[in-house]
């Protein structure tokens, strides 16, 4: 199913507390038709307006409220580095198990 929840463009829908992101949400941006590489950005754009949006909810804890987002920008070189070469778009099982043995090993 492709855009199935309507949502505004900070990815609430009509349902209080409910955000949709990605293949889910209908956001009414690219009007009838999705081109399929536009999905990925779409996800990162109204993911991080999900979030921010979520954190001014009632009843989201204070301390959620106060936590810093971290944007692409800002992560450390060893980490997308890391991400690149073992969750990109070629990627392996020894990989992967490589990333979540020591989460720690691959930050800066």
């Amino acid at each position: 199913m492709m855009g199935g929840i309507t949502t505004d463009l900070h990815a609430r829908s009509t349902l209080p507390g409910l955000y949709a992101v990605g293949e889910s949400a209908c956001t009414g941006l690219h009007g009838a038709n999705r081109l399929a590489s536009n999905s990925l950005s779409e996800c990162f754009v109204f993911g991080c307006r999900a979030a921010l949006a979520a954190l001014g909810e009632p009843g989201v804890a204070a301390e959620a409220q106060t936590t810093a987002v971290t944007f692409a920008g800002e992560v450390a070189q060893p980490t997308r580095s890391a991400l690149w070469e073992y969750a990109g778009l070629v990627r392996t099982r020894a990989g992967l198990e490589a990333l979540l043995d020591d989460p720690t090993r691959w930050q800066a």
